[in-house]
């Protein structure tokens, strides 16, 4: 992903997306000289006893639109081969997406556009663990691991004991 993304001079507004339309439309907002951005996300599936990761779109069937002020241009964008509309609000004007949304969510994607797991809990974080037989417990977090494992220091009988807990599980102090 490039910095243009980031631009604060950017409006984003959310457009629906005809089925299979993803490529069309992106390939099609850009030759217009929008600014086309589809956050994703790595999921994981059993099949046939496999593990098996795929992308997918974080938000199916939508696709954000980032435009400058000078060049919106509503019936270009609904028009586009691919898109279906523009996302109205109440006014039914197209509703412009609050920047605070974007830079959140620019700040989560890595430059594939894929969307990283937040870390609420940098090393050192003294949380409580929620569930399990140390429940209750004050748990140090040693190590975040990509996904939602956490590797935890628990005091028990004096010693440091290391346990590896799911991240839902622990909640800060």
């Amino acid at each position: 992903m490039t910095s243009i993304y980031r631009n604060e001079d950017l409006l984003w507004f959310a457009a629906q997306l005809k089925p299979n339309g993803l490529a069309n439309a992106q390939r099609n907002l850009e030759r217009q000289g929008f600014h086309p951005f589809m956050p994703q996300l790595s999921v994981s599936q059993r099949v046939r006893n496999q593990t098996v990761s795929k992308i997918e779109p974080l938000f199916p069937g939508y696709i954000f639109v980032g435009v400058t002020p000078e060049s919106v241009s509503w019936s270009k964008i609904n028009c586009t081969l691919g898109v279906v509309r523009l996302v109205s609000g109440l006014s039914g004007k197209p509703a412009e997406l609050p920047d605070e949304l974007m830079a959140q969510l620019f700040a989560r994607v890595n430059n594939q556009g894929l969307l990283q797991p937040a870390n609420e809990l940098p090393i050192g974080t003294k949380a409580t663990i929620s569930a399990g037989p140390f429940t209750q417990w004050v748990a140090e977090v040693e190590v975040c691991k990509k996904g939602e494992r956490v590797d935890v220091l628990l005091s028990f009988m004096g010693l440091l004991v290391r346990t590896n807990l799911s991240r839902q599980e622990l909640k800060t102090i």
